[in-house]
């Protein structure tokens, strides 16, 4: 028996899941269309009937990095005004970043760090999209923790906050994406989650109580992400 015809739908769908796979470790420059054809079983015709050409091609794939971009600012829901919620972010962000393990979340990442290592088109286009989404509300949230006495010594600036809490996350999980791994760290995921988020809680400057309580905040989290 021949393999089930896909809707156009879903034939565009898995071109795309592949095109993100073979970008993210070749780049938009040395990227051949007929490799993607080649890993997706089907001919490069079939690939410009959905995608006249290759940067129409890349640029779906960019949408769909730019959509699971957008669904992670829904999961992290309105920052709180306090401590609290900057616990719940750092918890959040650096749980994303050992959770997300699927090929899509992988490849997304890691496209990003070849941008960077490229003209930075498209890392400046998904940053700027951080702090564009993110900034008013984390500026706010700082303010209000350091007034309350959430946060001990220097105030950071929102936009320093955010981006030192991406390169810690967004690093951890390039270097783990590779087999063996770039970089190895000590212990299991638990482990390295309370690790990455002490080290961001109190370089943020929260107070040892709070602290605590993202890490413990982590842990809920990823344990809810392995049962979901």
């Amino acid at each position: 028996m021949g393999r089930p015809r896909l809707s156009s739908a879903d034939r565009r769908d898995a071109i795309l899941t592949v095109a993100l796979r073979v970008f993210a470790e070749h780049g938009f420059d040395k990227t051949k269309v007929e490799w993607i054809a080649q890993q997706s079983d089907i001919s490069q015709a079939l690939i410009y009937r959905h995608f006249p050409t290759k940067s129409h091609l890349y640029r779906g794939v960019l949408r769909r990095v730019l959509e699971g971009q957008d669904r992670a600012f829904l999961a992290f829901g309105e920052l709180e005004a306090s401590g609290e919620g900057l616990a719940r972010l750092v918890a959040r962000r650096m749980t994303i970043a050992i959770a997300a393990r699927s090929d899509a979340a992988e490849n997304g990442a890691r496209l990003v760090f070849r941008s960077i290592a490229g003209d930075g088109s498209l890392a400046r286009l998904i940053y700027r999209r951080v702090k564009r989404k993110s900034l008013p509300s984390l500026s706010a949230t700082l303010t209000a923790a350091h007034a309350a006495g959430d946060i001990e010594g220097d105030l950071l600036s929102a936009e320093n906050t955010i981006a030192f809490i991406e390169h810690v996350a967004a690093t951890m999980q390039v270097v783990r994406t590779t087999e063996p791994p770039v970089m190895e760290y000590t212990g299991d995921d638990q482990a390295l989650l309370r690790s990455s988020i002490v080290f961001c809680a109190r370089g943020i400057g929260l107070r040892p109580a709070l602290v605590e309580r993202a890490a413990e905040i982590g842990r809920t989290y990823l344990e809810a992400q392995r049962t979901a």
